[in-house]
């Protein structure tokens, strides 16, 4: 299983936020005793946007993002001492980290290359290892037919379909703005028919109820 967290969820501007570190732990922990190998990705959040708005009129975009992924690796590393697994500091070597530490259960994943969000960062690693069920908790309830923030009539989508996926994704994608799900992300969990659901991860406790075979937000499937 691979679980991509929202760095809005879990990185505020001084770091993780440990409120929901306390609520979060626990949850991953007992998906972890229950999983061959759990992937875990991780986003920014505030502490990277806030640190981009100090250098944006300094350096340019590119140089911008191996900054960003440089202070996105101490948030997959950190995840990887919080639950005893190892960090992967590059895709092309993954079929080498077991070796490292066999009895390792859990891969924790975030900025890796310049252009590419953590999300589709975390679905590559996924399809590398023939991950089949990706979880992604985000700031909203899923994926909506329109823009809930201009659009009181929004309503959201509790199933689509992969074919049908591409046109909700966000077309102007900078770092840090890539969307609910960004098109490489997209592509990645379509052409490996990657089950996917995205829920609103404020609640980590969401994680264990789709577990349990609640509906909620929305599911990417054939």
């Amino acid at each position: 299983m691979a679980i991509k967290i929202g760095g809005s969820i879990l990185i505020g501007a001084k770091g993780p936020k440990q409120g929901y570190l306390k609520r979060l732990i626990p949850v991953i922990n007992e998906i972890k005793k229950n999983s061959k190998l759990l992937i875990l990705g991780i986003g920014g959040g505030k502490l990277v946007r806030n640190y981009f708005s100090s250098i944006k009129h300094l350096l340019n975009e590119q140089e911008m993002e191996w900054v960003g992924i440089d202070l996105l690796h101490a948030n997959a590393r950190f995840l990887a001492f919080l639950f005893k697994g190892i960090p992967v500091p590059d895709l092309n070597d993954v079929k080498k980290l077991n070796g490292k530490n066999p009895a390792a259960k859990v891969l924790t994943v975030s900025g890796l290359k310049p252009g590419r969000s953590t999300d589709a960062n975390t679905a590559l690693l996924a399809e590398k290892f023939g991950v089949h069920a990706f979880i992604i908790l985000t700031d909203v309830d899923g994926i909506y037919d329109r823009d809930p923030k201009k659009y009181k009539s929004a309503k959201l989508i509790e199933k689509i379909k992969f074919s049908e996926l591409e046109r909700f994704a966000q077309r102007d994608t900078s770092p840090g703005n890539y969307g609910v799900v960004d098109p490489l992300a997209i592509k990645i969990i379509a052409r490996s028919k990657i089950r996917t659901h995205i829920i609103n991860g404020k609640r980590p406790e969401n994680l264990l109820k789709l577990l349990r075979g609640e509906k909620i937000g929305t599911e990417i499937c054939e």
